[in-house]
């Protein structure tokens, strides 16, 4: 090898197509031996504080910056309100559209027993009427007139 190409080599400058070609040739060849012994001759050095100190620098100017993290509450709000309002509308109530259903009253359960039975006759189906949400027709009660004792009779005996 010559001492141009060992020279630049060890001041770490660029080499040329023909100097690489040369430089490989001799790597492969028999000389290989004193090669390798030349290459074990340079001093093997480790990056200074500096060197690395520049690196980090010029490595960090090049990278992205960091994503920042939203907060939780940021997505937390909004799928809280999401699951209010897909239980508002599982659990709401429905209501029947049209008008409501009314209760029928049979007056021959009335007719076919005595009075008393008439009345709880007449009063379970009202409270079932009302207990399950439907208007019951007032139109079947008769309100019948109090009558008072008249307590001037006894004082006249």
């Amino acid at each position: 090898m010559k001492k141009e190409l060992l020279d630049k080599l060890m001041a770490e400058e660029a080499l040329t197509a023909a100097e690489m070609l040369e430089l490989e040739e001799a790597l492969e060849s028999q000389e290989s031996a004193g090669v390798a012994w030349l290459a074990g001759r340079l001093p093997d050095e480790e990056p200074s504080l500096e060197w690395r100190s520049r690196l980090n620098q010029r490595l960090a100017d090049h990278a992205p910056a960091p994503a920042r993290r939203r907060p939780v509450w940021h997505w937390l709000a909004p799928l809280g309100a999401a699951a209010c309002l897909g239980a508002a509308l599982v659990f709401a109530p429905r209501f029947p559209e049209g008008p409501a259903p009314t209760a029928r009253f049979d007056e021959s359960e009335m007719v076919a027993s005595g009075l008393e039975d008439a009345m709880v006759a007449a009063y379970t189906a009202v409270s079932a009427a009302e207990s399950v949400g439907v208007s019951y027709p007032d139109a079947r009660r008769t309100s019948v007139a109090p009558t008072y004792f008249d307590w001037s009779q006894l004082e006249g005996r």
